[in-house]
């Protein structure tokens, strides 16, 4: 193919309607676990550096350290604190190092229980790599640990009645702890769920992961668990979280027991009508407390800048030196360099090429059909600028057929955003609150779910006023529309 094939076929990517989804400019929460192809490693490589330095630390368990670390980063609104912590969970499956947590502060839960569900839920996740949860890779590190037999594994894992090898196994490594002169840092019943895992079976998983957040148990869910006569822990999430990291620190490899928690969105904790703040110093506390006790935590905490400088007057001396020193805190610079502008549009247009089997060429090439010349005009702005004069650009391409050309978006002033209004409803903050607080028992079985199913469908219809509705039946669901209402609402 000869070079003009070459233009026409980048042409063809870039003017496509998938060219303009490769300048994507905002990271929503979910995007903290994406393999992000469009992540520029130069762009605030000070506090990658520095994060990369803490879990090499934290992730060995062989050295020693006596408390764990808080990582402060501020920035203002675009700098990439969101998408910095998605790069921060990469790092630590790249390299084994151990577990990842991430909790955006958009909450009225109370700090400690939602710390805790939102630990474990972030730990019921696959990973990408390895294909795993967390929570089962920890399960399969005690089930692995020297000295359990092998049958008493399989017995664990397969058997119909699993209930004495969970006991002999619990009883093995309890001992092992006992003999290391861990024996007060880990409750049996906290490894009898741990170990109910292995079933990988939706009722002993379900009545696990259910003890593990602290939420209440029934009688089935104890069958399940081994245990008629109760379980330890259930609801004190202080008390689980305590047990979940000491966990990880006593089974974690040598090289992979690093725990890192993300705080994302801190300046939702600030209350505007309040006198005197309440809820950041309580965080700051509880973070403070788990990182004294824990060496293999890293606690990474987001704020916007001017955020930060309102609530820090509320905290005590010695919560402010947690905070702002070893390490210092990460400033996100907002401006980027002319050089950086061309960086992170380069990684998106070759990503964008690549995908689509076009070969990337010259450097020069790589940022065709942009030049230098055009993308120097963005050097000072955000990147969320930088991306959103490029999607505009691109939508011009479109239209005209002509190169881009770029147009220097009027910047806001840099500092908070304006308050919400009182009248206006966050939605994402209402359904973070929702997801993380139920602990309602989840249908199992098919008829179960056709019945929840049938009554999610009737909802919906009746909120959008359509004409669609379900009827459940044993395990099928049956739909009946009863005008063209539904695709006109479509």
């Amino acid at each position: 193919m000869n070079p003009n094939h070459w233009e026409d076929a980048r042409w063809n990517v870039f003017t496509s309607k998938t060219g303009g989804e490769a300048f994507g400019s905002i990271a929503y929460p979910q995007d903290v676990w994406s393999n992000d192809p469009y992540d520029e490693e130069s762009i605030h490589a000070e506090a990658r550096q520095v994060f990369s330095d803490l879990i090499e630390v934290a992730a060995d368990g062989a050295r020693g350290e006596r408390r764990g670390r808080i990582f402060l980063l501020q920035g203002n609104a675009g700098s990439g604190k969101t998408h910095l912590m998605g790069a921060f969970r990469r790092e630590v499956e790249r390299r084994s190092a151990g577990y990842f947590a991430y909790a955006q502060m958009s909450t009225e839960l109370p700090l400690r229980k939602y710390l805790l569900r939102r630990i474990i839920d972030c730990l019921d996740r696959f990973g990408a790599l390895d294909g795993s949860s967390g929570l089962m890779r920890l399960s399969d590190r005690l089930v692995e640990w020297p000295g359990i037999p092998p049958a008493e594994r399989e017995a664990l894992r397969n058997h119909e009645d699993y209930s004495e090898p969970l006991r002999s196994i619990r009883a093995r490594l309890l001992d092992d702890l006992k003999r290391s002169g861990a024996s007060k840092t880990l409750h049996g019943d906290f490894v009898t769920a741990l170990l109910a895992l292995q079933r990988r079976d939706g009722n002993a998983v379900s009545a696990a992961t259910k003890y593990l957040r602290g939420d209440p148990l029934g009688v089935e869910d104890l069958r399940w668990l081994c245990s008629p006569h109760g379980l330890s822990g259930i609801g004190e999430p202080e008390i689980l979280l305590d047990w979940l990291l000491r966990a990880v620190r006593e089974f974690g490899s040598t090289q992979g027991s690093a725990f890192v928690l993300c705080i994302d969105q801190l300046e939702d904790l600030y209350d505007l009508n309040a006198p005197q703040q309440q809820r950041f110093p309580e965080l700051v506390s509880i973070l403070r407390s788990l990182v004294e006790n824990h060496p293999g935590l890293v606690v990474v905490v987001a704020c916007l800048e001017d955020y930060y400088s309102t609530l820090r007057a509320h905290l005590k001396h010695s919560d402010i030196d947690r905070l702002e020193n070893n390490p210092k805190p990460g400033w996100l610079k907002t401006e980027r360099t002319a050089e950086e502008v061309v960086a992170l549009v380069r990684k998106r247009l070759e990503v964008l090429y690549a995908d689509s089997g076009v070969s990337a060429g010259t450097d020069e090439d790589r940022l065709s059909p942009f030049s230098r010349q055009e993308l120097a005009k963005l050097q000072g702005l955000r990147p969320r600028a930088i991306l959103d004069a490029c999607y505009e650009a691109w939508k011009g391409s479109r239209c005209t057929g002509e190169l881009p050309r770029i147009k220097v978006p009027a910047e806001p002033p840099i500092g908070s955003p304006p308050p919400a209004s009182p009248a206006e409803v966050d939605w994402s903050h209402k359904w973070n609150d929702f997801r993380t607080s139920w602990d309602e028992p989840v249908p199992r079985s098919a008829g179960d779910l056709a019945e929840s199913l049938a009554a999610g469908v009737n909802t919906l219809a009746e909120q959008l006023r359509v004409s669609l509705h379900a009827d459940h039946s044993a395990d099928l669901v049956h739909l009946s529309v009863t005008s063209d209402a539904l695709i006109a609402a479509i």
